[in-house]
């Protein structure tokens, strides 16, 4: 009996306190002139404690777009400045934070206001992982169902027109619609 006991439990430890991911965010930052030298921002879990998420920029006026997976909780969002003038300069910095959802969690835009540390606690709910793929309906590879646009999208080549007409047709309303007619050279190479 005793083991059986030491193979379940044996079995257990490397399950017990891991979590899986169950959501994700997107973080859209543009940083201030100063950025290399005083700012950064990172995310902890109030759950652990543990730090979740960090980035420095390495460049002035540097833009982060990114998406990271985590597990659903509470949050503390921290945004720094070392030199305590918070993130200003000619251009104006922002903050965003969203997934599809929950929609936009923080929307600092722009950022606002002296600081040496603004932070906020934000709760990220359970939400599936985003879908990348195609998502301009105009593309010939368009994915109805992705919801991140990953720069995939193809699009038919360009040709010659032949020749081309436009005609305007008159509504019981009054209002007017134009019909477009061309007829393409299918036989025009497009050269990469």
């Amino acid at each position: 009996m005793k083991k059986i006991q030491i193979l379940i439990l044996t079995l257990l430890i490397p399950f017990l306190g891991f979590t899986q991911n169950d959501s994700w965010v997107r973080f859209q930052v543009q940083f201030d002139f100063y950025a290399p030298q005083e700012s950064n921002f990172f995310m902890v879990s109030d759950n652990t404690l543990d730090s979740t998420f960090f980035y420095q920029p390495t460049q002035p006026y540097e833009y982060l777009d990114t998406i990271i997976n985590l597990v659903s909780g509470d949050y503390t969002i921290s945004l720094t400045d070392n030199f305590g003038d918070g993130w200003v300069s000619q251009n104006p910095a922002s903050f965003k934070m969203d997934n599809t959802c929950q929609g936009m969690i923080i929307n600092w835009d722009p950022v606002l206001g002296s600081f040496f540390l603004r932070d906020t606690t934000v709760n990220i709910l359970p939400c599936a992982p985003p879908s990348a793929g195609c998502t301009d309906p105009n593309a010939l590879n368009f994915d109805p169902n992705a919801t991140i646009d990953d720069g995939s999208c193809t699009y038919p080549p360009c040709g010659g027109f032949l020749n081309s007409s436009a005609t305007q047709i008159c509504l019981p309303n009054g209002q007017a619609l134009i019909s477009f007619d061309w007829e393409v050279d299918t036989t025009t190479q497009i050269v990469k």
